[in-house]
């Protein structure tokens, strides 16, 4: 198997999530939202055919979702997140992968097909993006490193996604844009998990 999916977590019983989030909804709410996008990520993920390995933040889970059928559980490593991406990418390549995605846990429309579809696309493409509607993308694939594309990047704007693309000078393959739920805006455009939020808050 020379294909690595790698997905950056946090432990909410831990450490502060959805800080945005947090200021609309209170963080209760928002860390609802979190776990509930965090069970998303490992009913999809567990599904998949590829190595998967679970980049935890700071600490590892105390009950690990993840546990069954991940094959690597490692910590995040770096100052800012371009640093612990760029780490974790090294790290899959030194360990002999050859086609490396990796993800987050916060996006409710990820889906099997569009994962496929981006290592799939790696056998024709150095670089797979996944676009995010907030100007930053939801998952970054590559089938070899590439140093430049982590560097004098303003991490957390909404120019990142732009910035890495001039970066590369459009030698990629771009796949379909998705809706992160980082703030209240984002969770209503997403009638699905608008509709079991409001549901388990009913008044």
């Amino acid at each position: 198997m020379n294909q690595l999916l790698i997905v950056f977590v946090k432990d909410s019983k831990k450490y502060s999530v959805k800080t945005r989030l947090k200021t609309s909804i209170g963080k209760n709410k928002s860390t609802w939202v979190y776990d509930q996008l965090l069970k998303k990520t490992v009913s999809i993920t567990k599904k998949l055919k590829m190595d998967i390995a679970i980049f935890h933040y700071k600490t590892k889970f105390s009950k690990n979702p993840f546990q069954n059928f991940a094959k690597w559980n490692k910590i995040q490593a770096g100052n800012n997140l371009g640093e612990k991406i760029s780490n974790a990418f090294d790290w899959g390549f030194e360990k002999g992968y050859k086609k490396i995605i990796i993800i987050g846990s916060d996006l409710w429309d990820l889906n099997k097909n569009i994962i496929d579809r981006g290592f799939s696309e790696l056998d024709k493409n150095s670089v797979v993006i996944g676009p995010s509607t907030d100007g930053g993308y939801y998952l970054l694939g590559l089938n070899k490193r590439i140093p430049k594309i982590f560097k004098g990047i303003k991490w957390g704007t909404k120019s990142v996604l732009l910035d890495t693309i001039n970066i590369l000078n459009n030698n990629l393959f771009l796949l379909p844009e998705l809706n992160d739920i980082d703030t209240y805006e984002d969770l209503i455009q997403n009638s699905t998990l608008l509709k079991i939020y409001n549901n388990n808050f009913k008044k």
